[in-house]
């Protein structure tokens, strides 16, 4: 067993984070853990299935993308907005409106 995918067996979702060099906003993660580590198990369950040849570098390259997309996806547009900063926020002070 790779190193990368022993880590995705042993570490929890955050750690897993700081292992494949992503970022999170902490409170999007906590509200959102079921769902991303739902959607990254699968994907990397279809990952190991197809891809049983991979060299370790592929299959890192591979799960992180798998963890990325997760995470996007189950937060969707609240992750982007939550690194903003605040006058750059929709709706948030010193945003356009339309009359």
């Amino acid at each position: 067993m790779g190193r990368t995918l022993e880590a995705v067996r042993t570490r929890d979702l955050k750690s897993l984070f700081g292992f494949f060099g992503l970022e999170a906003h902490p409170e999007l993660l906590e509200a959102h853990r079921a769902a991303i580590a739902a959607r990254f198990t699968l994907e990397v369950q279809e990952i190991v299935d197809r891809c049983q040849n991979l060299h370790e570098q592929e299959r890192r390259k591979l799960f992180r993308e798998a963890l990325r997309l997760a995470y996007q996806s189950c937060v969707g547009d609240a992750a982007e907005r939550a690194w903003l900063p605040p006058h750059r926020r929709r709706g948030g002070p010193g945003a356009i409106r339309a009359a």
